[in-house]
């Protein structure tokens, strides 16, 4: 090691002879072990944010298909159960939009009361059905949501 002095003899720098200037394999390591560790706990956090994001999917379609249903009751006094033909809701089909989730309807027809009803379904398909939590979704003529998560219990959570 050198040692460089200024004018009234005080020390200024020291020079190290043979100094490296870069990087130890050692320390690019250490660093490549926490990009790695960040990185796998971010994929999983968008993963789940991105499941959760798809769920609008569902919760939109089946609340459009209400309306449908609605409609279609307020021109035949009955509500339809077919949801894509042309002589029913005439939706485009029997998925989502964006075909994460497989649509169902199910009419009762009540001949007792004379009241009819209705209940939409949506049920994840292909990578939703990951979503453990949020598995299907229905949603009523009377508005009434609910949502079961892969065990079948009732997950109140999903359609927020």
């Amino acid at each position: 090691m050198q040692l460089k002095y200024d004018e009234t003899n005080n020390v200024v720098y020291r020079v190290l002879k043979n100094s490296h200037l870069g990087f130890t394999l050692l320390e690019l390591m250490v660093c490549l072990v926490i990009v790695g560790i960040l990185s796998s706990i971010a994929y999983g956090s968008f993963q789940d944010y991105v499941l959760k994001v798809r769920r609008s999917d569902a919760t939109i379609t089946l609340m459009h298909l209400a309306v449908l249903e609605e409609n279609f009751y307020n021109q035949n006094m009955q509500y339809s159960n077919d949801i894509s033909s042309a002589s029913g809701l005439n939706h485009k089909s029997i998925l989502t939009d964006e075909e994460f989730y497989q649509l169902s309807v199910t009419v009762r027809t009540q001949a007792n009361d004379g009241v009819d009803s209705f209940i939409l379904k949506a049920t994840a398909r292909t990578s939703q059905s990951k979503d453990k939590g949020c598995l299907s979704f229905t949603l009523s003529n009377l508005n009434e949501k609910s949502s079961l998560n892969s065990q079948g219990v009732i997950n109140n959570n999903c359609w927020h």
